[in-house]
C-alpha cells in the first residue's frame, strides 16, 4: 500500500501526490484562494502550494526570492540558504516543457503563531520550489516546512508527538514535485492575484 495519495488542487486543475498523513488545512481554517495547505500535526510539518504573479527576478533567483519573502512573512529572526539549484526536467516530468523550475533549501528561526521570545523560536528547514510559467506570468510556489529543533516553550512542543528525518522530508518534497501536474492550463487565465 502506498504512503501517498493523489490530491486534486484548485478544483482538480492541478494534481500531485502527498503523504496520507497530511490533512487538508481548509477543513478547519480559512485558506486564501491562491493557496492549498496541508499539515501533519504530529510532526508540525506543512506543505503549501501557492499560485502567485511572477515576480520580476531572473529565473535563477526566483526560489531565493520566494524563500526570503517567506522568511519575512514568518517573521524569522534569522535565515540562511543552504542550497540553491535548478530542478532538472526529469525531476518534474509532468510539467509543460516550457516550465522553468528552481529549488532552495534553507533554514529559518521562527515561532509558530508569532509567539514572542527566543525561547519559543524553532529551527525549521524550509524547502521552496518555484515552478515558473512565463507564458502565464505565474510562479507556482511549493514549500514544505520541516521542524528540526522545537523550542521547549514553543506551542509546537505541546503538539508534536513524532519526529521525522530531514532526508525523509526532502524525499517527500521531491516526490510531490515529481508527481506535480497541471491538468487544466485554463486555471491561469482565470486566476486573479
Amino acid at each position: 500500500m502506498s504512503q501517498y495519495y493523489e490530491m486534486k488542487l484548485y478544483g482538480g486543475k492541478i494534481e500531485c501526490e502527498i503523504p496520507k498523513s497530511f490533512e487538508n488545512a481548509s477543513t478547519y481554517r480559512n485558506i486564501p484562494d491562491h493557496q492549498e495547505v496541508f499539515v501533519e500535526d504530529d510532526t508540525d510539518q506543512s506543505i503549501i502550494v501557492e499560485i502567485l504573479e511572477k515576480v520580476n527576478v531572473p529565473d535563477s533567483e526566483s526560489a531565493k526570492f520566494h524563500f526570503e519573502q517567506l522568511a519575512e512573512d514568518n517573521e524569522a529572526s534569522s535565515f540562511a540558504i543552504l542550497s540553491d539549484d535548478p530542478i532538472p526536467d526529469e525531476n518534474v516530468p509532468e510539467l509543460p516543457s516550457t516550465t522553468v523550475c528552481h529549488m532552495v533549501t534553507g533554514k529559518q528561526m521562527i515561532s509558530k503563531f508569532r509567539e514572542k521570545g527566543a525561547d519559543k523560536e524553532n529551527y525549521v528547514l524550509v524547502y521552496v520550489a518555484v515552478l515558473r510559467l512565463h507564458e502565464f506570468h505565474v510562479d507556482i510556489v511549493v514549500s514544505m516546512n520541516h521542524p528540526v529543533i522545537i523550542a521547549p516553550n514553543s506551542s509546537s512542543s505541546r503538539n508534536m508527538t513524532a519526529e521525522t528525518d530531514p532526508k525523509t522530508s526532502l524525499a517527500t518534497f521531491k516526490h510531490l514535485l515529481h508527481t506535480f501536474r497541471i491538468t487544466d492550463l485554463g486555471l491561469f487565465g482565470n486566476f486573479s492575484y
